[in-house]
């Protein structure tokens, strides 16, 4: 389960809950914890809740306006995409601890990781709109794939074949096949 804060233009900034119980990685080594991570976009952390105790168990700090986050499928890797840098941050999970800040192409918002765990799909809000892949090896901008629009979410299909992304302002959904990482 993911919480997170995020604001939306001028628009008045909200509490979101989202269950992402299923996209979260579980791995042996840490399968039978439970963590809350709250992206403090109008802040420069994110706070890590014990939601057993309701106690913030650690504090990622350096991130400023953090705004989408996900995991690398062996729980190992937070990824956050940090609004203020125009960067993907790569935080190691246990120690909280900064590994990369990885240069996007302009403004992100939400993020989705492969099911193998190879690349970060980044939502670009900047016009005219595209998507960043991220190598997760290299920690480098692989790729950017223009599409329609300024994009807020974006997701990988269960069948790891495709990424599916958004545009509140065109209306358009883009559909990225990730074999060849050209539009479908």
């Amino acid at each position: 389960m993911l919480i997170r804060r995020e604001g939306y233009g001028d628009h008045l900034k909200h509490f979101s809950l989202v269950l992402a119980l299923a996209a979260l990685p579980v791995s042996a080594s840490w399968a039978d914890t439970v963590r809350v991570y709250v992206t403090n976009s109008a802040g420069d952390s994110v706070h890590v809740i014990d939601p057993a105790t309701n106690k913030v168990v650690q504090e990622i700090k350096g991130i400023e306006a953090a705004h989408g986050i996900n995991f690398s499928p062996d729980g190992a890797r937070v990824y956050i995409s940090n609004e203020a840098d125009s960067t993907l941050d790569v935080v190691e999970r246990k120690s909280g601890k900064m590994i990369k800040k990885v240069p996007l192409s302009g403004h992100p918002n939400n993020i989705a990781v492969t099911k193998d765990g190879k690349r970060v799909v980044v939502a670009i809000a900047r016009e005219p709109g595209s998507l960043d892949f991220i190598d997760t090896s290299a920690l480098t901008r692989a790729l950017t794939v223009p599409v329609n629009g300024r994009q807020h979410n974006v997701y990988v299909t269960p069948d790891g074949k495709h990424s599916v992304s958004g545009s509140t302002r065109t209306g358009v959904i883009s559909v990225v096949d990730l074999q060849s990482e050209q539009p479908a």
